[in-house]
């Protein structure tokens, strides 16, 4: 199983007291993954062999990984927490960094960070649709480790209904 997700930038860690100012000055945008990277068992173009994954960049801490979004100055006061906060939770990203702008000049930097009393709100609402979360991700689990090493499942999404079909063939699908 591979799990991943998207990082939009990083706060240097050597100086994270720093004011707005300093802070966008030390932003970071963190490696590309690289053009060697392919799903585990897909072999390149002609080649049998397993590729290998070159790993670069350097490793970051979670805690100075940030989300980045922008509003023009007339949605600001909009932020969508409750499409936001699941993207933050979900991947442990401590900080968002919300930069408002009036006709595309930024003038406003905003901070808000995981825990922050600001999101109490939608940290209570989100707790239901969290909790279906997981009772989906375990019966996925369930019918996976049911399936057995030879199983081969399709889980596709229609009209916001999971359905599950069996596969006969022993391939694999990247």
């Amino acid at each position: 199983m591979i799990v991943r997700f998207e990082v939009d930038a990083f706060i240097s860690p050597v100086d994270s007291s720093a004011d707005n100012i300093e802070v966008r000055n030390n932003l970071r945008v963190p490696d590309p993954p690289t053009s060697s990277f392919r799903p585990a068992g897909t072999p390149p173009a002609g080649n049998k062999k397993p590729p290998t994954i070159l790993r670069g960049g350097t490793v970051v801490p979670q805690s100075s990984l940030i989300e980045v979004k922008s509003h023009s100055v007339n949605s600001a006061t909009k932020n969508k927490w409750a499409d936001i906060y699941p993207q933050l939770y979900l991947s442990q990203i401590s900080w968002l960094y919300t930069a408002i702008h009036s006709d595309g000049q930024f003038h406003t930097l905003r901070k808000t960070q995981l825990g922050s009393p600001v999101l109490a709100d939608v940290v209570e609402k989100s707790k239901a649709r969290f909790l279906r979360l997981r009772l989906a991700l375990q019966i996925i689990k369930d019918m996976v480790i049911e399936s057995g090493v030879q199983g081969r499942l399709s889980f596709v999404l229609e009209n916001r209904e999971l359905r599950v079909f069996g596969r006969t063939s022993q391939a694999n699908f990247h």
